[in-house]
C-alpha cells in the first residue's frame, strides 16, 4: 500500500497488540507488549489505534470463547506482608533464571550453528528433544496443560507418563523433578528453535516461571513449614521470569493479572518483576528478542536519535562527483581538471583504483599559476585522510570519525581500499533531518 515507515510500524504494532490481547484475553498486556517490546513511541496518534486493535482482538475472542480468563485460577486472598521476604527471594531467583534462559539459548544456537546441513540439525534437535520429553513429559508443547495442573493443585501430575512416576509421592523427589524440568525446558526450547522449529520464547518463559514459583513454595512448605500459597507463587514466578527474559515488566505484570483474573497479586507481581528485571539487566542489557538485532547494530529503541541514524543509508550518502587523479600525475594534470570540477577535493588513486590520499584546491592554489611547477609530482601535495569510511560501516561509527577528526569530508572505500567516493558532514545532516521528519510525522 506504499505506506511510509511510521504507518507501517503502527500497523505492525496494532497487529501484535491485537494478537497478544486475543490469545490471552489480556488487552492491557497487549498494549504494554507493543510499548515495551516493539519500542513504539508513546503518542496519542499511535496509542489510540493500538488500544482499538487490542480491544477488538479481545472482543472477538470473548465473542467466540466466552469471558472466562485463559486460566480459571482461584487466586487466594490478599497477599500477606510476612511473605514479602519470600517474594524478594523469588524475584532474585527469577532474575538469575532469566539470565540462564538467555545465555543457554545463545549457547545452544551457537552450537547448532556449527552443523552445516539442515538434516543434521533436525537429527540432533530431534534426538535431544525426544530424550528430554521421554524423561520429562511436561516439556512437550507449550506447557499450558502443566501450568493449569499447577494452578489446580495437581502438582504430582508432572510425573504422568514419566519413568519417575513411582516417586510422585516423595516430596524431595518432586522438588528435584520440578527443578530439572525448569532447566531442561530452556534446553528443549532452544534446541527446537536452533534446529529450525518454532519453540518460541513467550510461552516457555511463562512455563519456566511457573516451575520456579511452585518450587520455591514447595521448598518453603516442605523444609521450613511455611504455609505459603503455591498458586500465588506460581503466578508471580511466571511474571518474574517473563520480565527478566523479555525485559518487559509491565507486559508481565498485566498479562498474569489478566490471564488469571488475579488482580489481588499486583503488589507481589510488581515487587518480583522489578527485582527480576534489575538482576537480569545486570547480567545482560538486552532481551531474548533484541540480542541479535543489537549485536548487528540494527536495534531500534526509544532513542530517536539512534533510530534515525539506523535508517540512514550509506549508499545514498556517498557523493561520487569528485574527479580522481592517478598517483603518478603532475600538478599540470590537476590544473587541467579544474575547469570541469565542481569540487575542491581530488582523490588520488593508483592504477587499481585504490585510494592513496587526496589533494585539495587550497594545497595547489599557490602553485597553480606557476608553470615552472607544473612538472612537480602530485605526491608533493598529497594529504593522507585522517580516517577512512567503509562502505557498510554503521552510522554511529561514521559520526564518531567525523567528530574525532573534525573533518567535513571523508573518503569511502571498500574492503580492499578501492575508492568509492566521499561522505560529507553536511550531507549527513541534511539526510538526518529528512529521516527525522519521516519518522516523526510521516508524509
Amino acid at each position: 500500500m506504499r505506506l511510509n515507515y511510521r504507518n507501517t510500524t503502527l500497523l505492525l504494532c496494532c497487529g501484535a497488540a491485537a494478537a497478544v490481547a486475543a490469545i490471552f484475553k489480556a488487552p492491557i498486556a497487549g498494549v504494554a507488549f507493543v510499548l515495551e517490546i516493539l519500542m513504539l513511541d508513546i503518542t496519542s496518534a499511535s496509542v489510540i489505534p493500538i488500544l482499538i486493535a487490542a480491544v477488538t482482538g479481545t472482543s472477538v475472542m470473548f465473542f467466540t470463547t466466552g469471558f472466562e480468563p485463559k486460566f480459571d485460577v482461584a487466586v487466594p486472598g490478599m497477599f500477606l506482608l510476612k511473605n514479602i521476604p519470600l517474594y524478594i527471594l523469588l524475584g532474585a531467583l527469577c532474575g538469575m533464571i532469566s539470565a540462564y534462559f538467555i545465555k543457554m539459548n545463545d549457547w545452544i544456537a551457537a552450537r547448532f550453528g556449527r552443523i552445516r546441513t539442515v538434516g543434521g540439525k533436525w537429527a540432533v534437535g530431534g534426538l535431544i528433544i525426544g530424550i528430554l520429553i521421554f524423561l520429562f513429559p511436561p516439556l512437550f508443547a507449550e506447557g499450558y496443560d502443566t501450568m493449569e495442573n499447577l494452578f489446580m493443585g495437581r502438582i504430582s501430575a508432572v510425573f504422568d507418563n514419566s519413568p519417575f512416576y513411582g516417586y510422585r509421592d516423595e516430596a524431595w523427589v518432586l522438588i528435584v523433578y520440578l527443578v530439572a524440568i525448569l532447566f531442561f525446558k530452556v534446553i528443549a526450547m532452544a534446541s527446537t528453535n536452533a534446529a529450525g522449529g518454532v519453540g518460541g520464547s513467550f510461552a516457555p518463559s511463562l512455563f519456566v516461571g511457573a516451575m520456579a514459583g511452585t518450587t520455591v513454595a514447595l521448598i518453603c512448605r516442605t523444609f521450613f513449614g511455611l504455609q505459603v500459597p503455591i498458586v500465588s507463587f506460581t503466578l508471580v514466578g511466571m511474571a518474574g521470569v517473563m520480565t527478566g527474559v523479555m525485559k518487559a515488566p509491565l507486559t508481565a505484570i498485566f498479562l498474569i493479572a489478566e490471564l488469571t483474573g488475579g488482580y489481588r497479586l499486583f503488589v507481589p507481581l510488581m515487587l518480583v518483576s522489578a527485582i527480576s528485571y534489575a538482576i537480569s539487566y545486570y547480567y545482560d542489557h538486552q532481551s531474548v528478542y533484541t540480542r541479535k538485532l543489537s549485536a548487528a547494530g540494527d536495534l531500534l529503541t526509544h532513542n530517536k536519535d539512534q533510530a534515525v541514524l539506523l535508517f540512514l543509508d550509506m549508499n545514498r550518502l556517498i557523493e561520487t562527483d569528485f574527479i580522481p587523479i592517478f598517483e603518478n600525475s603532475t600538478l599540470e594534470d590537476v590544473v587541467k581538471e579544474l575547469p570541469r570540477s565542481r569540487r575542491n577535493i581530488f582523490p588520488v588513486v593508483d592504477f587499481d583504483q585504490k585510494l592513496r590520499g587526496y589533494v585539495t584546491l587550497d594545497d595547489v592554489r599557490e602553485d597553480m599559476f606557476n608553470t615552472s611547477k607544473y612538472e612537480d609530482p602530485i605526491s608533493d601535495y598529497l594529504q593522507i585522510p585522517p580516517a577512512l569510511i567503509r562502505r557498510n560501516e554503521p552510522m554511529d561509527s561514521v559520526l564518531e570519525k567525523f567528530e574525532r577528526t573534525a573533518a567535513w569530508n571523508l573518503p569511502v572505500v571498500d574492503e580492499e581500499r578501492h575508492y568509492l567516493g566521499f561522505v560529507s558532514k553536511s550531507k549527513i545532516f541534511s539526510s538526518y533531518r529528512e529521516q527525522l521528519r519521516e519518522i516523526s510525522y510521516g508524509d
